[in-house]
């Protein structure tokens, strides 16, 4: 009994996400190329959780003296430097992206994680650079998007070897959907983690400090 429901689950999760005829309509290195490709999304997916609240706190959330307009300016500015490094990038490398695949996939991964450092790093930058450490890393992640994007297509048409490229797209579509939701759980708890390890600091701070208000007028004079 125990063995045919290990059957079922193991049929199950072959059609979820693994593509029909599996191994026979891939190329023999789709397995690993896809096992890796998920270690490196969920990874990028959990550090981008710690950028996502890294900018969030840079641009005032959470702060009662910061101002809703220039917040949403800043957000503005970020997103419309991310756009222009899209088109540049475009136009400078489309003609590239099918010639040299493999670098520019490369590419997009190592680039995606320095834009998300500059994330991280950007509460911590001088005020006056700011804005334009958070630019860099908003740049950063849409050349990622446009290297990723392009490479995609070519990288599923060549794994394919039966003319079922929709098949291993769809697959792969499965794939970082399951990725993103144990991203999301993962995440979750870890931030939770660091924002009780942060808070109890910053409680055993303020009463070292001679009380809450003590220590939130000595963290205001570090602004």
């Amino acid at each position: 009994m125990g063995s045919s429901r290990w059957r079922r689950l193991v049929n199950t999760l072959s059609t979820l996400f693994l593509p029909v005829g599996f191994p026979g309509s891939v190329r023999p290195e789709y397995l690993t190329y896809q096992i890796w490709d998920t270690v490196q999304a969920l990874c990028s997916y959990l550090r981008g959780i710690f950028s996502t609240r890294a900018v969030l706190v840079s641009v005032g959330v959470g702060d009662s003296n910061a101002s809703a307009m220039s917040a949403a300016v800043t957000w503005i500015l970020r997103d419309g430097a991310g756009m222009v490094g899209s088109l540049l990038l475009s136009y400078g490398a489309g003609s590239s992206f099918d010639a040299h695949l493999k670098e520019w996939r490369l590419f997009a991964d190592v680039i995606n994680d320095v834009g998300l450092t500059l994330d991280m790093l950007a509460p911590h930058t001088p005020r006056r650079y700011f804005g334009l450490v958070l630019g860099l890393g908003t740049v950063c992640k849409a050349m990622c998007g446009v290297s990723a994007g392009a490479t995609k297509s070519s990288i599923t048409a060549h794994m394919a070897l039966t003319g079922n490229t929709a098949d291993v797209a769809a697959k792969e579509n499965a794939q970082e959907t399951f990725v993103t939701l144990c991203g999301i759980l993962a995440g979750l708890l870890i931030a939770q983690l660091f924002d009780d390890k942060y808070s109890d600091g910053g409680d055993a701070g303020g009463d070292a400090g001679g009380g809450g208000d003590a220590g939130g007028d000595a963290g205001g004079g570090g602004d």
